[in-house]
């Protein structure tokens, strides 16, 4: 492109940078209605105006050097971007251990549901003693509110978050992994 520009190099350059004819037309230093004729092949831009276009040219013909230099991460970028992962990590590693404490206290609970209290209903109908009922009542309440907090659909929720936390950290480590690729 750069030994032949055609009036579709102008576009092709406008496409990628997202420019006006306008604003191609100010950098250059012509009218706009000098950028709209040469890209409609009916106006030929003076040899000056192509020699600024050049550089943005050359990255028209190997856009793969222009996409690693975009994506290339610059020191202070590189920093966030690990500060990122390791948030990421450790936020992870602190919904696991929640994770296993919710469970325990899920099965606790159930535990209580259907084991607990189908041994000790029988006992504490024979004895009479409201209190015991009571006792009965308050555990199967608690243990009822508890699996609402810790159960299955709880669990399922907070395992969703560290799939979010460990899928960003990944992206973060791959990034920071084809930076310093590309800084090789």
């Amino acid at each position: 492109m750069a030994s032949d520009p055609t009036p579709l190099t102008l576009q092709a350059l406008r496409a990628r940078y997202g420019l006006s004819q306008a604003q191609l037309a100010e950098y250059l230093s012509v009218s706009r209605a000098q950028v709209s004729m040469a890209e409609q092949g009916r106006r030929v831009l003076p040899a000056a105006m192509w020699a600024k276009l050049l550089p943005l040219m050359a990255v028209l013909e190997n856009p793969a050097a222009a996409t690693a230099a975009a994506t290339a991460l610059d020191a202070t970028s590189r920093v966030a971007l690990q500060g990122r992962l390791r948030d990421c990590t450790h936020e992870a590693t602190r919904l696991r251990q929640e994770l296993v404490q919710l469970r325990a206290r899920a099965v606790r609970h159930q535990a209580v549901l259907g084991e607990l209290l189908p041994l000790l209903r029988p006992l504490a109908a024979a004895s009479g003693a409201p209190k015991d009922a009571a006792w009965l009542a308050l555990r199967e309440e608690e243990s009822l509110r508890e699996i609402e907090r810790s159960g299955p659909a709880a669990q399922a929720l907070l395992e969703l978050r560290i799939d979010a936390l460990d899928y960003e950290a990944g992206q973060a480590a791959l990034r920071l992994a084809r930076s310093v690729d590309l800084l090789s």
